[in-house]
């Protein structure tokens, strides 16, 4: 009763294969594919544990106006324990060319999560506990967000705020609050004929919650395959595994496998999967792709 402790989990997703799912947190993506696209990402967090996280993303993205400007949507579905969130939000970027080779893009997004709690399930000791009195929660949590994108054909760069408001599940107030950010950056380097290599990083920080970084090399083999590994600079994953195939010009497919760093969990998995598949369809009229995509 003398002793109070603040105590904060992981609220939005983290995706290990950032770099090609980065419409789901950052708006100024939309459209820099200059095709119509679709990715498609699941991932299953800390496996072995009962009502492990669970993560689905699907985003669509298509240009207009001679590609300098991109729409398009983002779906989320993610199930914590007895919790489970359900988001659509809209997408909209435009670009602005700094060069022939590279592009400035801004982006805005604007939708609502449907929040659910399901605590009438629950067998509880005291009856009259208030903490379990609301039954079960369901509430829908509006959302904007604003993001920055600059790319070439080799590296880019970006910064978003994909959360503008601070949703208050407990009391499901709406204030603003800019105090989520998300940092990405990566380039490409030719090492030898048919072998390029791609350092990236993630920086995710949200106000008092640990600073999160993901340091990512991968290498590209000619031109179809791409393996590498991610270090995060936390305490519950430390290392990871990725690859990803380019099939055809239109159809890339990706993995990812997270380890467990926590002592004493050697009983259980503990690890995390994560499966994407993405799509890009090209006008036959204005056929442009672009072999390899980077990012």
């Amino acid at each position: 009763m003398l002793i109070t402790l603040h105590v904060r989990g992981q609220q939005d997703p983290m995706y290990s294969q950032y770099m090609f799912n980065i419409q789901s947190f950052n708006p100024a993506y939309t459209g820099s594919w200059e095709a119509t696209g679709i990715t498609l990402l699941s991932r299953m967090q800390w496996m072995g544990f009962e009502n492990n996280p669970e993560t689905q993303t699907l985003t669509f993205q298509v240009p207009f106006a001679n590609r300098k400007i991109g729409a398009g949507f983002s779906l989320m579905n993610e199930t914590i324990g007895l919790q489970s969130r359900k988001a659509l939000f809209l997408d909209y970027a435009f670009g602005i060319r700094v060069n022939a080779q590279t592009m400035f893009r801004l982006g805005i997004t604007g939708g609502a999560t449907n929040f659910r709690n399901d605590l009438a399930t629950l067998q509880t000791i005291d009856p009259d506990d208030p903490a379990f009195a609301d039954g079960t929660v369901n509430r829908w949590l509006p959302n904007v967000g604003v993001g920055f994108f600059l790319h070439s054909n080799r590296f880019y760069a970006g910064l978003s705020a994909p959360k503008l408001l601070d949703n208050e599940s407990g009391n499901y107030a709406n204030t603003f609050a800019l105090n989520n950010f998300t940092i990405i950056g990566g380039g490409v380097l030719s090492l030898t004929k048919g072998i390029d290599m791609k350092p990236s990083i993630s920086i995710r920080y949200k106000n008092d919650e640990p600073l999160i970084a993901d340091l990512n090399l991968n290498f590209l083999i000619a031109d179809i395959f791409w393996i590498g590994g991610m270090m995060r600079t936390s305490d519950e994953i430390k290392f990871g595994l990725d690859a990803s195939i380019l099939i055809g010009k239109m159809m890339r497919i990706g993995y990812a496998y997270d380890f467990m760093s926590y002592a004493g969990l050697n009983s259980y998995s503990g690890a995390t999967h994560e499966v994407m598949v993405s799509f890009e369809f090209h006008p036959r009229e204005k056929y442009r792709f672009v072999s390899p995509r980077y990012f």
